[in-house]
C-alpha cells in the first residue's frame, strides 16, 4: 500500500509537469521502485530515462545501484563508465564509480575516481572519504552495508 501510494503520487506529479521537472520525477520513480525491491521495474524506468536523457547523471548512479544491490558490481561499473563519458565527469558518477571499483578490489582506480569527484565537488566527496585510500577508514568500502549514493537528481 505504501509503495503503490508513493508511486501514484510521483506519477501524478509527473503527469502534470514537463522538462527538467519531469526528468526528475521519472528518476525518483525509478529510485522508489528500486528501494522497494522492484528492480526490474526500476531498471526499465531508469533505462528509459537514459534513452531520452543520456546526460542525466542521477539515472546512471541509480541504475548502477540496482546492479550493486543485485551483486553485479561489474555491470554497475559498466553503467558508471558510460555515465562518466556521457556526463562529462559528474562528481556523483565518480563517487559511485569509486565505490564499485573499491568493491572489485581495484583500490588505486577507486582512489583516482574519488579524487576526480573531490576536484569537482569537495563537499560531496567528503561524505565518502573512505574511498580516498585512508587505511583507517578504507575498510568501510568493502562492507556489505557500505552506503549507496541514491541521487534524487538535484544537482
Amino acid at each position: 500500500a505504501l509503495y503503490e501510494s508513493a508511486v501514484q503520487t510521483y506519477q501524478s506529479r509527473l503527469d502534470s509537469v514537463s522538462g527538467s521537472r519531469a526528468i526528475k520525477y521519472r528518476n525518483q520513480i525509478g529510485v522508489l521502485q528500486a528501494r522497494f525491491g522492484h528492480y526490474r521495474d526500476a531498471t526499465r524506468t531508469l533505462e528509459g530515462l537514459l534513452s531520452d536523457e543520456p546526460e542525466y547523471a542521477a539515472a546512471y548512479v541509480n541504475l548502477a545501484n540496482i546492479h550493486m544491490l543485485s551483486d553485479d558490481v561489474s555491470q554497475a561499473l559498466e553503467v558508471l563508465e558510460s555515465g562518466a563519458e556521457a556526463t562529462g565527469g559528474s562528481p556523483v558518477v565518480h563517487i559511485s564509480m569509486a565505490q564499485a571499483l573499491y568493491q572489485l578490489g581495484r583500490k588505486s582506480e577507486a582512489t583516482d575516481a574519488y579524487e576526480q569527484a573531490v576536484a569537482a565537488s569537495p563537499r560531496l566527496a567528503e561524505r565518502f572519504s573512505y574511498l580516498g585510500g585512508d587505511s583507517t577508514t578504507a575498510r568501510a568500502g568493502v562492507e556489505p552495508d557500505a552506503p549507496l549514493l541514491w541521487d534524487a537528481g538535484d544537482e
